[in-house]
């Protein structure tokens, strides 16, 4: 089954996400939810590169859209699939209630 994609590109989610206050990742999820992506992020690019996994530290939730922008560039410059950078950006926006 293909999946559509329906979320905005990852700069649009950055920009999206800039517009919210900080307080607005304490509701549900968010930050668990962005944290979650860091790490694949982060995996897929090490992947790419044959490296380990670096650990990405948690520099609290008024940081998080500028981890988010720094990996999904990693991501993208490491040369890992458009398509899977896209999922990965598609699933967060999902979850964290960003629509296109």
């Amino acid at each position: 089954m293909t999946h559509a994609l329906t979320g905005p590109e990852p700069g649009g989610l950055i920009r999206r996400l800039r517009a919210r206050p900080v307080s607005a990742w304490q509701h549900g999820d968010r930050i668990p939810a962005a944290r979650a992506a860091l790490d694949d992020l982060a995996a897929a690019a090490a992947q790419q590169e044959c490296r380990p996994v670096p650990a990405v530290p948690d520099l609290g939730a008024h940081a998080l859209v500028d981890q988010l922008e720094v990996l999904f560039a990693d991501a993208a410059r490491s040369g890992v699939d458009p398509a899977l950078i896209r999922r990965l950006t598609d699933a967060l926006a999902t979850r964290l209630g960003v629509t296109a």
